[in-house]
């Protein structure tokens, strides 16, 4: 399915979505959704790119340990895919991991920095090698992480960095602990991109090819910064979020279970 995107074969990819709706039409032609076939056909479009899957733990929170073999990614079966195939390389973030293949992998493992989405993050790496991200049968707001990156370059008021202690087991399974700033929503702040989603494709920044009916969106991440960043500084972010004292109530009681909780070993 990659050939009907007309990716460059130097072209950086980011892939992430839902991919029932394909493996479902498969079993009614009955066949088979070859999950590894169906990566390999990206790989075989980008022989000099390179390819990245999200590998993030969702539930990960500052006190719990993150072990970087066995701590599963929360992201979807395309992600656990990629994290069981041995030709990628797994990044040591703990919170906003990613799994590579091809061009700079052996770096982009290695990367260390302050702040989850950091200028010298992974996101920024993205946005420097003007890579673009693959949408697979889902909207912006279940699966847009660059967004946060953009809102902390650019700086907005609704967000604040927070320090989090993350126990972290190595590929020898030696334990440290690692301190990682993270851009968080203040309470009763939310994402909203569907105005956004609307007004990128309407840029022509993000494009909707459609794959037996299922939409399959790319998206110019280097496009998609410049626009967020003209919102944030003069349109006050309105195209990415808004506020409801629910969701006020509800943040300060998620905060108050997270505190009280018993820290996990690991999150996995």
């Amino acid at each position: 399915m990659a050939e009907h995107l007309s990716l460059k074969r130097d072209d950086v990819l980011l892939v992430t979505g839902d991919i029932l709706r394909l493996a479902v039409q498969e079993k009614m032609r009955n066949e088979y959704f070859d999950m590894a076939g169906f990566i390999g056909s990206f790989k075989a479009q980008l022989p000099d790119g390179a390819l990245l899957f999200h590998a993030f733990n969702d539930r990960l929170v500052s006190g719990d340990t993150f072990d970087y073999r066995r701590t599963r990614p929360t992201t979807g079966a395309l992600s656990v895919a990629a994290w069981k195939d041995p030709e990628f390389v797994r990044t040591h973030d703990p919170f906003h991991s990613f799994m590579v293949w091809g061009r700079d992998a052996g770096a982009l493992q290695w990367m260390n920095y302050a702040s989850t989405f950091g200028t010298d993050s992974v996101f920024g790496w993205l946005h420097r090698n003007r890579a673009k991200m693959l949408f697979i049968d889902v909207s912006l707001v279940r699966s847009f992480t660059f967004v946060h990156y953009c809102e902390e370059s650019v700086t907005v008021p609704y967000r604040k960095h927070r320090r989090h202690r993350i126990r972290m087991i190595d590929e020898a399974g030696r334990a440290t602990v690692a301190e990682k700033l993270f851009y968080t929503r203040k309470c009763g702040y939310y994402n909203s991109l569907d105005r956004l989603e609307e007004a990128l494709t309407a840029e022509g920044i993000l494009t909707v090819h459609l794959c037996d009916g299922v939409p399959f969106k790319l998206m110019d991440l280097a496009g998609a910064y410049d626009f967020i960043a003209r919102d944030i500084r003069m349109n006050r972010a309105a195209l990415l979020h808004g506020f409801s004292y629910r969701q006020f109530v509800t943040d300060v009681l998620r905060r108050i279970y997270r505190t009280l909780r018993p820290k996990n070993q690991t999150r996995g």
